[in-house]
């Protein structure tokens, strides 16, 4: 256990420090590279291609600033914190201008899934800032393992909610740039907050408060702006989780009250009113399904939990081959078996 909790070993705590100050610079080729990082990730959006994104989130150079962030919090240094959070602010301003640019230039402006894929931010993305964090503090501190900071800049993707703020902006959405921007700086705030608690763990040297009351105070700020920036991600979590167990109960509806009428439904999709109930479409082929059966799915859907939803029909005439293909198969099925019993019925 103590093996397990020792970080000290191959730590050089002073050159840690002078190798995060040399690189949070947002000038020059950190510049240069930043853009680059923010075509990428934002062709990668565009295109709805993750391969893309991912590669823009490799050569991005935003981790460095974020964790001088933590380092002038963790050792005090003041002068440390405020040239890190003025790049920081570069980086950002760069990022914003960059990829709004770039969406306003550009005609393709389709809400692709990797773009709605950033704009909610959960609870869950606290967890990724603070291990990323961690983990990315301790690639720097210890240099045999720093070929873990792709997979840090991977893991807490910070460029790509970046990108999508600029897309919103470029859009006038300003529902998807703040949803965007909140989750960027949701991962940025907790990967600068794990790498002042490993910092602190690491007893890494730092100037001494004026007084215990100037260190207890700074504390105090840390925490209650933690948990200012917090509660909007658990408010949003728990409205992720009730719509992610309303759509599980709507497809147990599907499976079990529909059956093997399954291969008649062409799709289906919950759709909000502007009054207390909402409706779920179904999109049907032929009479199997039909307005007769109405009452008993509503009454079905409410028996599972969800509540106050009206299910209307629609027909359907278009034609999918999947769906062709599918009804072929069952026909067979169902031939095979009738002549089975005929054949039985011949023998007896």
């Amino acid at each position: 256990i103590k093996d397990f909790r020792d970080l000290d070993r191959g730590v050089d705590k002073w050159g840690t420090i002078q190798l995060i100050k040399s690189k949070q610079s947002m000038s020059g080729a950190n510049a240069w590279m930043l853009m680059c990082s923010i075509l990428i990730a934002s062709i990668g959006l565009n295109l709805d291609s993750e391969a893309v994104i991912i590669g823009g989130m490799l050569i991005s150079p935003l981790m460095s600033p974020i964790l001088g962030i933590g380092l002038g919090v963790a050792i005090n240094d003041k002068d440390a914190l405020l040239h890190a959070t003025m790049h920081f602010g570069a980086a950002i301003l760069i990022a914003l201008i960059f990829s709004a640019l770039y969406f306003w230039l550009i005609p393709l402006d389709e809400f692709t899934e990797q773009i709605e894929a950033r704009t909610k931010p959960t609870f869950l993305d606290i967890l990724i800032g603070v291990f990323g964090g961690v983990a990315g503090i301790v690639s720097f501190a210890r240099k045999d393992i720093s070929t873990t900071i792709p997979g840090v800049a991977i893991a807490t993707a910070l460029m790509p909610p970046l990108c999508v703020t600029g897309f919103g902006l470029a859009n006038g959405n300003w529902d998807v740039a703040t949803k965007s921007f909140y989750l960027f700086f949701l991962n940025s705030f907790f990967v600068a907050f794990a790498t002042y608690i490993v910092l602190r763990y690491l007893k890494f040297p730092y100037k001494e408060y004026a007084s215990r009351k100037e260190r207890f105070l700074n504390m105090i700020k840390v925490l209650i702006f933690s948990i200012v920036v917090i509660i909007p991600s658990i408010i949003i979590f728990i409205n992720v989780y009730k719509d992610y167990v309303r759509d599980d109960r709507i497809r147990k509806f599907i499976e079990v009250y529909i059956g093997d009428n399954q291969i008649f439904l062409d799709n289906y999709t919950l759709m909000p009113r502007t009054d207390t109930s909402d409706v779920l479409y179904l999109k049907v082929y032929g009479e199997a399904i039909n307005d007769t059966q109405i009452p008993r799915f509503e009454k079905a859907l409410d028996s599972l939990g969800v509540r106050n939803v009206n299910v209307a029909i629609i027909p359907t005439s278009e034609i999918q081959l999947k769906k062709v293909e599918q009804l072929e198969t069952e026909l067979s099925e169902v031939g095979d078996k009738l002549n089975e019993q005929i054949a039985q019925l011949k023998n007896e």
